[in-house]
């Protein structure tokens, strides 16, 4: 299956990101999260996300996100950089941008949308990187859009539409109530990605 242009970008994209901020590679579930947290928090930025991600077993989901990273390496795009063979078949690998890959970037983001793109994917995964790439997938079960769903048996695609949005709502409460208590202004992106973090990070460690 051929994945359509925009998820073969966006996963370069998250490749690039992270050769930026020298981790050492990715996994399959790393890419899943944080395009999906590039979703839930693209109101911020002003960017409309273009695909959905459903409730998985293993969490948030996106089946053409899964192909486009396979396709990345038969393009020459990535490398894999550590291949296991599992029990039942399934094989669990950890990927790299490729020098071809790189030049791949640059072509794409001479369009102003796919700089856009890069750069706010580059941002979430700014912050994220506090946290380590073995933190991500509790994040992203943390996300308050996505908990509520599997805390009430829910199936099927994740509504991110604004008003469903409780993330959004969530950033939005937080912000209140800094101003109110005490008198912090959330002025930047990068201030209230940090600050969700933050809260949403608060209790992992400390579940029995």
């Amino acid at each position: 299956m051929q994945p359509d242009r925009i998820f073969l970008n966006d996963s370069l994209f998250v490749l690039h990101s992270a050769d930026k901020l020298y981790w050492p590679d990715l996994t399959r579930t790393n890419f899943q999260k944080i395009l999906y947290f590039c979703s839930v928090l693209s109101p911020m930025a002003r960017i409309t996300w273009d695909y959905d991600f459903v409730n998985a077993l293993y969490g948030p989901f996106n089946r053409q996100i899964h192909y486009a990273i396979d396709n990345l390496v038969g393009y020459g795009f990535a490398s894999i950089e550590e291949l296991i063979i599992q029990t039942d078949s399934k094989f669990r690998a950890r990927y790299k941008i490729s020098d071809i890959g790189v030049r791949e970037v640059i072509r794409i983001t001479r369009l102003r949308k796919e700089q856009e793109r890069l750069d706010w994917i580059h941002e979430i995964m700014k912050v994220l990187d506090v946290y380590g790439q073995t933190l991500i997938t509790k994040l992203a079960y943390k996300e308050p859009t996505f908990s509520s769903m599997r805390t009430h048996n829910r199936s099927g695609v994740i509504d991110l539409d604004l008003e469903e949005n409780e993330s959004m709502m969530l950033l939005e409460q937080l912000d209140l109530e800094l101003k109110k208590k005490y008198a912090i202004n959330l002025d930047t992106i990068t201030s209230k990605l940090i600050t969700y973090f933050g809260y949403l990070s608060a209790d992992i460690g400390k579940e029995k």
